[in-house]
């Protein structure tokens, strides 16, 4: 039975929805598509329901984080569309940071007790000196941090990127699949959509090309199914690789 793909969107927190950003209306009813994003990203903000200007500068650059598959790159590539706007992510809530600093040890000393590692889809994502890593429950490393980045683990692969280009490990930090494309999904029903010479496909957890590098962009599958798009046209896509651009 096929593993039923979850997507995890943000939850608004109580300073999120209080925070009014000062800035004009106009400006932040601007929609994401027109911000001048790559693909991927922009494929990335809609699934963490992100679809105007506002709906960025209303969050922490810790918790775009939240979004499923962000990483550092897309939070770079975002400062970078924003700073001729003269805007910026919602500052940090400087009194309610220290608390939570004050109450970090005393919870991770109760945790310590009670918390399993948990399995890799559980590990959280940390940095030191510029690199990323994992690290399980009990905040013990378990990856090194020698990647330029890391996604979250799915269907027991994670993602890393290395000097611009991208491939995948295992649990055990076994490169699985070589680093060799110029962007890459998290797997998702065995499939992961891959990009190499601009173009986006679909490969199997062993490396094979499933589906043709024949995309301009190509989503996750859910439920047997993903979007694909060509020429600025969107189309449903099965894993047999057929289309049905009429959807």
């Amino acid at each position: 039975m096929e593993k039923k793909h979850r997507r995890h969107f943000h939850k608004r927190t109580k300073t999120e929805n209080l925070y009014t950003p000062p800035y004009d209306e106009n400006l932040l009813n601007k929609p994401v598509e027109e911000l001048g994003l790559c693909e991927s990203t922009l494929e990335l903000l809609k699934s963490g329901k992100i679809n105007t200007l506002c709906d960025i500068v209303k969050r922490t650059e810790r918790e775009m984080f939240k979004i499923q598959r962000f990483g550092k790159k897309q939070l770079d590539e975002i400062k970078k569309v924003l700073s001729p706007l003269n805007v910026t992510f919602r500052p940090l809530d400087e009194k309610k940071t220290e608390e939570m600093k004050a109450e970090q040890p005393k919870k991770e000393q109760s945790d310590k007790k009670t918390r399993e590692p948990g399995k890799p889809e559980e590990w959280v994502k940390f940095t030191k000196n510029g690199k990323w890593g994992f690290k399980d429950l009990n905040n013990r490393e378990i990856i090194p941090a020698t990647y330029d980045e890391v996604f979250y683990f799915h269907e027991g692969l994670a993602c890393f990127e290395n000097q611009g280009e991208f491939g995948y490990i295992n649990e055990k930090n076994q490169v699985v699949i070589e680093p060799k494309y110029e962007c890459a999904m998290s797997f998702s029903e065995g499939l992961a959509s891959v990009t190499l010479d601009g173009k986006c496909g679909y490969i199997d957890k062993t490396g094979n090309l499933v589906i043709n590098y024949a995309y301009d962009a190509a989503t996750a599958f859910t439920d047997g199914t993903a979007r694909v798009k060509i020429d600025g046209k969107w189309g449903v896509i099965n894993t047999a690789g057929e289309v049905n651009w009429n959807k």
